[in-house]
């Protein structure tokens, strides 16, 4: 990580870490998996439809595990819709599948390829 005597200020520049930086390389080892969780805003007129038709369903499932409906876990507001998240995964990951999840949810998945393919 550049020799630096302090790694993690390469990574953490602001004192957090930014997912859209381009630190797969140094993350993921080649041949293994990235899997990232987030959260996706709704800006679109399909975002929020895709919504409402999730509600009958979540519910049901809340219903049938018992769901604790806040559990007091500090979250930051989605910024970023689903599309433009999407097209940065795209862009920075090549091969990255992106899903629209439950609750307002996305997964990204990304495999690297192995050193002689990177």
């Amino acid at each position: 990580m550049g020799g630096s005597t302090r790694p993690w200020r390469s990574l953490f520049p602001e004192s957090y870490w930014n997912h859209n930086a381009a630190f797969h390389g140094e993350l993921v080892a080649p041949g293994c998996r990235l899997l990232v969780i987030g959260l996706a805003a709704r800006k679109s007129v399909a975002d929020w439809a895709l919504d409402l038709l999730g509600v009958v369903p979540i519910r049901c499932a809340s219903l049938w595990y018992h769901e604790t409906p806040d559990i007091d876990v500090p979250t930051a507001p989605a910024r970023e819709s689903l599309r433009h998240i999407g097209a940065t995964a795209r862009r920075t990951l090549p091969g990255a599948r992106v899903r629209r999840r439950f609750y307002w949810r996305y997964s990204i998945v990304w495999d690297r390829p192995d050193r002689q393919q990177w």
